[in-house]
């Protein structure tokens, strides 16, 4: 109960600062999103995942998805952000799995995010999965990679971008420090124009 109501507090995050996130954390896919072309596809990442009727475990439910125009052109591609709450030594085949079914589905390039909310372990995760054998390597998959408990929370305090104050408290913050963190981070959020919806 608790990694999925820390998953959908994640989803509605992500969702309510998508270009703030992505300015924060991927600016290079940032600069190629046109503003305002934003559309989530919930609706029709629920209906694609009952008619593949994907086993649990293996593909299970794709986080986030947005499809989006390039900026100053007349072309789409779908921005995926996948959200892992705890380790997952699965997680490169999976992310492969998502963007095979998500092309396969929309015929639009996809763009893979990453973000890794644990706290243990703080070793690098991969950014790239392999298919090879023999040595001989046949595909590399690569995506964005997010891992919030290996970045650095000062980094981030004195930016007026509230997607990334909605997630500095998973990033390395040392236990002796965690209140007066949450107290920055209180009064940063306090910073910001938004409206109550948001805000909440």
């Amino acid at each position: 109960h608790h990694i999925t109501t820390h998953d959908q507090l994640f989803k509605k995050l992500l969702k309510t600062f998508f270009i703030e996130f992505l300015d924060a954390f991927v600016p290079e896919v940032h600069g190629w999103v046109e503003p305002g072309s934003v559309q989530f596809m919930d609706k029709e990442l629920i209906a694609l995942q009952r008619r593949a009727k994907l086993k649990k475990g293996i593909v299970g439910i794709v986080a986030l998805v947005a499809r989006v125009r390039s900026r100053g052109r007349d072309t789409f591609f779908l921005v995926h952000v996948e959200h892992q709450a705890k380790h997952d030594p699965d997680i490169g085949k999976r992310m492969l799995l998502y963007a095979a079914l998500l092309t396969q589905e929309y015929d639009l390039p996809v763009v893979p995010v990453l973000v890794l909310s644990y706290d243990k372990p703080r070793k690098a995760c991969r950014q790239d999965y392999i298919i090879e054998v023999h040595g001989r390597e046949y595909m590399r998959f690569h995506w964005h990679l997010i891992q919030l408990n290996r970045l650095d929370w000062r980094q981030y305090i004195k930016q007026p971008n509230p997607g990334a104050a909605g997630l500095m408290a998973k990033m390395g913050v040392m236990p002796e420090d965690r209140v007066g963190v949450n107290l920055e981070i209180t009064r940063l959020i306090a910073t910001f124009q938004l409206d109550t919806k948001k805000m909440e």
